[in-house]
């Protein structure tokens, strides 16, 4: 095979793996938009309602079936900042769950349901990106309210909406509601993704590209703070970076190569405070994810996150790090 020909094959290789990261983000973004059009509660707990002021809904975009068995914890900050266990609980055979707290227990204050993905992927005999997903947020500062929030899965993805309303509610309407929501998140992402793919091919010094996209404007999500953390030993997380996605929503150059050694990290998108730059008032404080880097070997990662008000959305390639040599090579 001649040199020109060699060159070809490569950039012709670098193009499919680039369009491969996005097509795996436009199949999870299709697959939700058939099953939460269509996966409203089929159930309800009727009188019952009244008194579960927080219900979850999880659903497998694998398999096309709501996610059962998924442990979900919920918990509440204290005054020190520390979290504090509140409830547990799996969700049933239709995904949910209706009764993790009450309307007394249910206080104002910061909480954090916590999805343990990881677990529950690897029960399926799958291996999964992210560790887990939670969904921090106020309750009930402005008044009792109930909250619906729902998460579609995927090994390598993940969407979370919320849709809250008055106590006295239907919460199947609010179930239906956050459903909606999330269709419209999955629209917005099936056609941003597509469009999004890095222009340059991997860095050899940086293994970690974070691409950051605003759904509401259809455009780069700009001066996005982004903190990335990994786990010590002793289970706290050590700050290793602090910056602001650029102009096209990206940040190539977080963490270095001698930096980004095996072991969890946690990128931290503090989408509270860009929300409230545009005059917007979300309902996540952050949108964390949270993974377990190179305990196979070296990879270049590229995480790419979907940012509504009360949405977000976040899918995860690998890149073995041979495919940056290849690729590079002249």
């Amino acid at each position: 095979m001649g040199t020109q020909s060699v060159f070809a094959t490569m950039k012709g290789t670098q193009q499919f793996m680039q369009k491969a990261h996005w097509r795996v983000c436009e199949f999870t973004y299709a697959t939700g938009l058939v099953f939460f059009s269509e996966a409203a509660p089929l159930v309800s707990h009727g009188s019952v309602d009244s008194k579960c002021p927080l219900m979850v809904k999880v659903l497998d975009a694998v398999r096309g079936s709501p996610a059962s068995d998924v442990t979900v914890k919920v918990f509440k900050q204290a005054g020190d900042g520390s979290w504090q266990d509140f409830a547990v609980g799996k969700t049933t055979e239709y995904g949910e769950i209706h009764e993790l707290t009450t309307e007394e227990q249910f206080v104002e204050g910061k909480y954090m349901v916590k999805f343990e993905t990881s677990s529950y992927w690897k029960a399926l005999g799958l291996s999964a990106f992210h560790e887990y997903a939670d969904v921090v947020f106020t309750a009930n500062d402005s008044g009792h309210r109930h909250y619906t929030i729902a998460a579609l899965l995927s090994p390598f993805s993940y969407s979370t909406t919320a849709v809250f309303l008055l106590a006295d509610t239907d919460f199947l309407a609010a179930g239906k509601m956050a459903f909606h929501s999330v269709f419209l998140v999955f629209l917005a992402g099936l056609a941003l993704c597509s469009e999004a793919a890095p222009p340059h091919p991997l860095d050899a010094k940086h293994p970690l590209f974070v691409k950051v996209v605003d759904s509401v404007r259809g455009s780069p999500a700009t001066n996005v703070p982004v903190k990335l953390y990994k786990e010590s030993a002793d289970g706290s997380w050590e700050l290793l970076s602090s910056k602001q996605t650029n102009e096209k929503g990206g940040l190539p150059e977080l963490t270095t190569k001698e930096q980004f050694v095996a072991g969890l990290y946690k990128l931290e998108l503090d989408t509270a405070s860009y929300w409230k730059s545009l005059g917007l008032n979300p309902f996540h404080h952050h949108a964390d994810v949270v993974f377990s880097a190179n305990d196979s070997g070296n990879r270049h990662y590229k995480i790419v996150v979907v940012l509504s008000p009360f949405s977000y959305s976040t899918t995860a390639v690998l890149f073995p790090d041979s495919y940056h040599r290849n690729t590079t090579k002249r």
